[in-house]
């Protein structure tokens, strides 16, 4: 790698390393397989920077957020972890109106919630809400996220 290569990958990672690793985190929730589907991730946005076609602003953002995407389904592929939900304990039915609405919860909070969920259903609710895929693309196309 030359120095101008060198350097543009340091640019490229100080500007997108906190969103991928974001993005990441959305679908793997242990540190050290998070960690290495990020690694795998830029190793395959670095070597395959020549398919990357521009088409205006964002396009290089949308580029590689498809790119984790894709390299967080195919650690979960192989992985083939299979959770199963057990409820021990009864879960009332009623309404609680003294709830504060969701926007009073802090996305920290939130993240930590959505981890909690078997990988399944996390995967499902990340497909479906922040990649806009139907749920029936999701059943066909990645089938790992059946449940």
């Amino acid at each position: 790698m030359q120095d101008g290569e060198k350097s543009a990958a340091r640019k490229f990672y100080t500007l997108y390393a906190d969103y991928l690793t974001g993005i990441c985190s959305r679908y793997i929730d242990d540190e050290d397989d998070l960690k290495d589907v990020f690694q795998d991730a830029l190793i395959h946005i670095f070597t395959h920077i020549d398919d990357f076609q521009y088409r205006g602003a964002g396009s290089l953002q949308a580029w590689v957020s498809k790119v984790m995407v894709n390299q967080s389904l195919k650690y979960l592929r192989t992985k083939q972890r299979h959770e199963f939900v057990l409820l021990d304990e009864d879960i009332s039915e009623e309404v609680d109106d003294e709830d504060s609405p969701i926007s009073d919860i802090p996305p920290d909070v939130i993240q930590r919630m959505l981890n909690r969920l078997p990988v399944g259903y996390r995967t499902v609710l990340n497909l479906y809400v922040f990649e806009g895929k139907s749920h029936r693309e999701i059943a066909y196309s990645h089938p790992v996220v059946c449940l």
